[in-house]
């Protein structure tokens, strides 16, 4: 098998993959966008001032 053959059948089985696996790949990439929204989050946070719990419920509550 010539290098380029190699390389097309490659690439339509990685095609085929990802195709038949999408839902496994869209779930895949949100948790790793979430994990690394939490982990901005908790950076920023360990500079920032500590503020109250009510504070936060009632932010939160306004966000919905």
């Amino acid at each position: 098998m010539t290098q380029a053959a190699l390389t097309r059948t490659f690439k339509q089985a990685l095609a085929t993959t990802l195709r038949d696996h999408r839902n496994d790949l869209r779930d895949l990439l949100a948790e790793v966008i979430g994990d690394v929204a939490l982990t901005s989050a908790i950076r920023k946070g360990e500079n920032s001032k500590p503020v109250k719990r009510d504070s936060v419920i009632k932010a939160l509550r306004a966000a919905k």
